[in-house]
């Protein structure tokens, strides 16, 4: 007896539910992920999975093991310039909402209409090609011999890891971290037999949510400087344990609101502009 479509969901929530608990134990004992991280990789990993099955959840995979990867990626390099703790951290419950949660919802809209997969697949590559093009821009993009630029003022050098500094370096990183999970996605299949405009699609889509994510970080999100270390950063409590003074933006706007909204922008350009062609 073939398995119906209520019958394949439940299926795949179950298959979604342990493989998430058994990657998200794992990321937590190498401190991927916190605990908190690891219960919220859970849910989108298996909220992921319930509609996308395997083909969606490699290309979250394709994310975050990338990314993973390059946050520990030159290490003592990045420790030297200041900003190795910082992005090195175990990702947080609301870190990976940050990431994930558009995609997650995209998923979740996906279970109760499937009338133009391709349309719901661009979207959801979209922003987890943005959340990957954000990640692989700031790993990489630290690593520039010279100091990066304020988006929105070029001429104006600021400190690696300033939230919205631009670099060389990192913007060919975000576009190859943003058609990276393009690929996975259309090789994979998500995209249907004809890949090649969703994938330039989610490609461009992702690239301009990494930019709004730059000048939001730049403009409205909140900063902090540590009166001991005289260091700017995005964090209340400082790594050295200090507490901050906020100096700039708005406080509700932390990181992990940015990357939401960057992702979701992401999202909504890709379905936009797929529609219109």
């Amino acid at each position: 007896m073939g398995i119906g479509v209520t019958d394949q969901i439940i299926l795949n929530v179950a298959i979604g539910a342990v493989v998430s608990v058994i990657l998200a134990v794992v990321s937590v004992r190498s401190r991927s992920l916190s605990l908190s991280g690891g219960v919220g990789a859970t849910f989108i990993g298996t909220a992921i999975f319930a509609y996308g099955g395997w083909a969606w959840y490699v290309v979250l995979l394709s994310f975050f093991v990338s990314s993973s990867y390059l946050t520990r990626f030159r290490y003592s390099t990045k420790m030297a310039k200041g900003v190795g703790v910082l992005k090195a951290e175990s990702r947080s419950f609301w870190q990976t909402v940050g990431q994930g949660g558009v995609a997650t919802l995209i998923a979740g809209i996906a279970l109760f209409s499937t009338r133009n997969p391709t349309l719901i697949a661009v979207g959801f590559v979209g922003a987890l090609a943005e959340a990957n093009a954000d990640t692989w821009a700031v790993e990489l993009g630290i690593l520039s011999k010279g100091n990066p630029r304020m988006i929105t003022k070029i001429s104006h050098a600021v400190q690696p890891g300033t939230s919205g500094g631009v670099s060389a370096i990192g913007e060919i990183s975000a576009a190859a971290g943003a058609l990276f999970v393009a690929l996975v996605g259309a090789f994979l299949g998500v995209f249907g037999t004809a890949p090649l405009i969703p994938l330039l699609v989610a490609g461009f889509a992702a690239i301009v949510g990494e930019h709004v994510d730059s000048f939001l970080g730049a403009t409205v999100q909140a900063a902090y400087y540590c009166p001991n270390c005289k260091k700017e950063t995005e964090r209340r409590i400082h790594r050295c344990g200090t507490a901050t003074d906020h100096v700039k933006g708005f406080e509700v706007l932390t990181n992990e609101a940015i990357n939401f909204i960057s992702t979701c922008v992401a999202a909504t350009v890709a379905v936009t502009v797929y529609f219109l062609l």
